[in-house]
């Protein structure tokens, strides 16, 4: 693989599923990919693991669900649409 790593790549949405949300915490991000992540965003949810990510989307997933989810989408997409 890239930089003689091992790469695990997924070609059906079940298995992006198994791997992302089902299984999500058996595999760990290489310091590699860690790095660079952090390096181009920061700290945030998307790169954190194990019991601090758990965390941290216990204290954001309210704000995920389909209701709120209801109220914000739209400004959003107007957002969007005016950027483009």
């Amino acid at each position: 693989g890239i930089f003689n790593r091992e790469r695990i790549f997924v070609a059906s949405p079940e298995a992006a599923r198994d791997l992302l949300t089902t299984n999500a915490y058996r595999f760990i991000k290489p310091q590699l990919q860690w790095t660079l992540a952090n390096n181009i965003s920061g700290e945030g949810l998307l790169i954190q693991e194990g019991k601090v990510h758990k965390e941290a989307r216990k204290r954001f997933n309210p704000a995920f669900s389909p209701t709120m989810m209801k109220t914000w989408f739209p400004s959003l997409w107007r957002s969007t649409v005016e950027a483009l």
